[in-house]
């Protein structure tokens, strides 16, 4: 019920709906867990985003999916500057 509650909060103080969230959040949810993100903080950012931005709610989770992706080849080390230096370091 919690879910639930958390999403109807967020449609009712952004202008999006509990739909969109739910379809942004079926892309991105997964990637935000690894990087430690928690429900709540997840559903903020995308309400912002998607109450911002007016994007569809698909290219909202995708941004972000893409974004933890890439934070977490960071921490990784997988990623480096142009020198070649894990950017993990910074």
């Amino acid at each position: 019920m919690h879910v639930v509650d958390a999403m109807s909060k967020v449609d009712l103080e952004a202008a999006t709906s509990v739909e969109e969230l739910a379809v942004a959040l079926q892309s991105t949810a997964n990637m935000a867990r690894v990087n430690g993100v928690g429900f709540e903080e997840l559903l903020g950012m995308v309400g912002s985003v998607s109450e911002a931005t007016r994007r569809s709610a698909s290219v909202v989770g995708n941004s972000f999916k893409t974004i933890f992706s890439r934070l977490t080849n960071v921490a990784a080390g997988k990623m480096t500057d142009d020198q070649g230096e894990a950017l993990s370091r910074f």
